[in-house]
């Protein structure tokens, strides 16, 4: 809902005046009433008022330019019209939130084929959203993987938690 700002009845022998200075900016918010602009005419200097509150959303006459009475001066949006959209976060968790980090080892670190002890190489980390009643945290699962350095025997990880809901994240 856009509100227009027009120039008052300057006077009875008074048919323009000189947009003097702007005293909100665009985006500002306005309370009805509050003064938005000043006007010097050859006998008078006024202030022109907001006629509802909202937020100053357009400035159609600048400083410097002479307008006439009933001219369009600048426009107010209501309540809200010029906030910007909030930013989403798809896929990631707040980064205040506390994290509890669980990390699930593999049963053992020996080599299948006998040679030795499996070494680090990666990580997979998951996080889910926990809700404790008045109170959210993050559970972070980290499941190392190890491999042999002297055989190519491949690859031991532990598995994943299992998932209370198929297709769910594990809990």
């Amino acid at each position: 809902m856009a509100i227009e700002i027009k120039v008052p009845t300057l006077g009875e022998s008074v048919s323009e005046a000189t947009v003097a200075k702007w005293l909100k900016k665009v985006g500002d918010s306005v309370k009805a009433d509050e003064a938005l602009v000043e006007l010097e005419t050859d006998k008078v200097t006024l202030e022109v008022n907001a006629p509802a509150a909202g937020t100053l959303t357009d400035i159609v006459a600048a400083e410097g330019v002479t307008v006439g009475v009933d001219a369009l001066l600048g426009v107010i949006g209501g309540d809200g019209a010029a906030k910007p959209a909030p930013k989403r976060t798809i896929g990631n968790l707040p980064a205040g939130l506390p994290r509890i980090e669980e990390i699930i080892e593999p049963a053992s670190l020996i080599c299948p084929c006998g040679c030795g002890v499996m070494h680090k190489i990666g990580e997979d980390r998951t996080e889910r959203l926990d809700i404790v009643p008045a109170q959210l945290r993050v559970i972070v699962t980290v499941r190392p993987k190890y491999a042999c350095r002297t055989c190519t025997d491949g690859v031991t990880q532990a598995p994943a938690p299992s998932h209370l809901i198929m297709g769910g994240l594990p809990t």
